[in-house]
């Protein structure tokens, strides 16, 4: 059985029968690792279809996309580990964790809304983040002249 790699033959296929549920491959109808093969080419196809969108629209939409870009992510680089690790840890033996993880745990989830704060206070109240750039006394030395 071949693996599916998406590439430019592979998008092109994938946006003219991207909702067709045939497959082309008769030998992969017939496994279930053939179906399943199909349905991840067909949600990377999906997946790359709207990273490219959002990286076309960055240009008119910057603020929009900077701030779902920094919270997701902040929520899925520092929040979701530790909900993740605590879920897996209640669920496995007897589901006790300790103090000093359940403080750094908390410690990480809580780091991570308080980054998820700064990206939304530097959108919502407009700060450019090169403003230290453009302060009081940067313009009187011009040395080039």
């Amino acid at each position: 059985m071949s693996q599916h790699y998406i590439c430019a033959d592979d998008f092109l296929d994938g946006a003219e029968n991207f909702l067709d549920e045939s497959d082309d491959d008769d030998e992969s109808k017939d496994t279930n690792e053939g179906v399943r093969l199909s349905n991840h080419r067909k949600w990377r196809f999906l997946l790359s279809v709207i990273v490219c969108g959002f990286a076309f629209m960055e240009g008119y939409l910057y603020s929009v996309i900077s701030l779902f870009r920094g919270m997701g992510l902040s929520f899925v680089g520092f929040c979701l580990p530790p909900i993740i690790y605590y879920s897996a840890a209640k669920n496995q033996g007897d589901g006790k964790i300790s103090n000093r993880v359940m403080y750094a745990l908390a410690g990480l989830f809580l780091f991570g809304v308080f980054n998820m704060a700064l990206v939304a206070m530097s959108i919502f109240l407009d700060i450019p983040l090169d403003s230290y750039a453009e302060g009081p006394g940067r313009d009187e030395h011009d040395h080039d002249q």
